[in-house]
């Protein structure tokens, strides 16, 4: 039996592959924030071409969007690519994460302490 193959029949996949391929909430976030970041970096260059600041508004918008966004939604998950995006607005990711983590959980231990 050595050297011996297994067949499969000819429309199953082989058992590694799965026949339907799984759409995921994480997937799915993933490819907008792909989308988003396409998107800055495009009119980004429409505004380098044309000079119009129209497209220059877009840019902007889209580094809010793309930057600021996507990078403050990873910084409440662990350390990852997208949560980088947050340096194209020109803040530093580590500073911030200091920054937030001193303000907010600077009052957890006493109830009585937060302010109001």
């Amino acid at each position: 039996m050595c050297g011996a193959r297994r067949s499969f029949a000819i429309f199953s996949p082989p058992p590694h592959i799965s026949p339907t391929p799984s759409l995921t909430l994480a997937s799915l976030v993933q490819a907008l924030c792909a989308l988003a970041l396409g998107l800055y970096f495009s009119a980004v260059a429409m505004t380098l071409l044309t000079g119009s600041k129209l497209w220059a508004f877009c840019s902007g918008y889209l580094l809010f969007v793309a930057g600021y966004g996507i990078g403050h939604n990873f910084f409440h998950q662990r350390d990852n690519f997208w949560m980088y995006a947050f340096n194209l607005t020109c803040f530093d990711v580590f500073d911030w994460k200091v920054r937030r983590a001193k303000r907010e959980q600077a009052f957890w231990g006493n109830p009585h302490s937060r302010p109001s």
